[in-house]
């Protein structure tokens, strides 16, 4: 079930007209990440369906298929909650939020150091406020 998205060049794929040209890179990193993710989506579900299926659909009389079937459901809440945060840059990349500027952290409303927007090009905070939000939740 290997994909071909880690072949897949970032100059492959096209950038629509209303991308700002400067974020071309980012919008190409954003739209790589999205078929990555929708690729994990993919075959995590058909794993998921195919275990059941072979388990006739109940998985209650064996602990080793629970576990590995609540690690999966995790796996797919994970790459779902990325997809959206990608999809969410993708359109504010394209304007389609009026609330929202690429690259400007929602939080403190500063620019987005490009190293960041370059590791986590769906980033909507900058390293401090995230920081912050995440100390926050450990209390």
């Amino acid at each position: 079930m290997a994909r071909t998205t880690s072949r897949l060049r970032l100059s492959d794929i096209p950038v629509p007209p209303e991308i700002p040209q400067q974020h071309a890179g980012s919008y190409r990193l954003l739209a790589k990440k999205r078929i990555q993710l929708q690729g994990v989506i993919t075959d995590t579900s058909q794993v998921l369906s195919e275990q059941r299926q072979s388990l006739g659909g109940d998985l209650t009389d064996c602990a080793g298929p629970q576990i590995i079937e609540g690690v999966q459901l995790s796996l797919l809440q994970i790459a779902n909650g990325e997809r959206q945060q990608v999809t969410a840059a993708i359109a504010t990349l394209r304007g389609e939020t009026a609330e929202r500027v690429y690259g400007e952290c929602i939080a403190c409303g500063k620019k987005i150091p490009k190293a960041r927007l370059n590791a986590v090009p769906y980033a909507s905070t900058c390293v401090k406020c995230q920081t912050d939000a995440e100390k926050g939740q450990q209390l």
